[in-house]
This record gives structure tokens, C-alpha cells and sequence, in this order.
């Protein structure tokens, strides 16, 4: 039979976390002139089974994608529900918290847009002290 050892030894540490809550917008175009996703691999499954989708779709800083700045870029397909946030780097350095994803405008055959209430704890680089 193997064996194995370990010890724990304690180390004191103070970090400072960071709250940060947030709303974003994810603008969905799936047709039209400026869409941002496309259909690679089509299925005639009934349930469409096999399709493959690419998409970049652009995360504004308000519900209005036309008067609003791009953040970031997202790559996710659920209509409704809740991400983790896990790790990070960066100014959210050791990040976690939830994002909650909503529809909250959806022209069919043409667009969506998704709000996200971000809720999140962080540490930032400057704030870790080990005693």
C-alpha cells in the first residue's frame, strides 16, 4: 500500500478585497449588415442538432449599442441564467462572483440584447500584504 505525507503550515496574510457591481450589455445581431455571429456547420436536425455557431458578440457600457462603448467580447449562447466568476487577472486579480444574464430585448430573426448584473469580490495586486 502507498503512504503518503503532508503538512499544513499557516501563513498569515491580510488581503483587502474589492466589491464591484455592475450592468453591462451583450447586443446579439444574428442577420443584417453588422451580425456577429455566423453559421458554420448548418444541422437539419429538427432540434438542430450538430449546428455550430461562431460568434463575438460586443458587451456596451448601456442599453444602447448605438450610444454606448464596447467593454469587451463574449462567447456564450443560454438565453437566460448565471455564470461563476473564477479567478482573474489584472486589476481583478483572484476574482469571483456570479453574473445573472437576462434578455431583455429580442427581435426574432434579427437581434438580441442581454443585460448583465455583474456582482463580484476582488484583491487587487497593490492591496496583498503578507505579514
Amino acid at each position: 500500500m502507498a503512504s503518503f505525507s503532508f503538512s499544513v503550515n499557516l501563513v498569515k496574510h491580510v488581503l483587502r478585497e474589492n466589491e464591484i457591481t455592475m450592468q453591462l450589455y451583450l447586443d446579439q445581431v444574428y442577420s443584417g449588415q453588422n451580425h456577429n455571429q455566423e453559421n458554420m456547420v448548418p444541422s437539419t436536425h429538427p432540434a438542430s442538432f450538430g449546428l455550430i455557431v461562431v460568434h463575438d458578440w460586443p458587451i456596451y457600457d448601456g442599453p444602447d449599442p448605438k450610444s454606448s462603448t464596447i467593454v469587451a467580447h463574449a462567447r456564450v449562447t443560454p438565453e437566460n441564467g448565471e455564470w461563476a466568476i473564477v479567478g482573474g487577472t489584472g486589476e481583478f486579480n483572484m476574482a469571483y462572483g456570479t453574473i445573472v444574464h437576462t434578455m431583455i430585448k429580442h427581435n426574432v430573426g434579427t437581434e438580441a440584447l442581454r443585460k448583465l448584473d455583474i456582482h463580484a469580490f476582488y484583491t487587487p495586486k497593490t492591496a496583498q500584504t503578507f505579514l
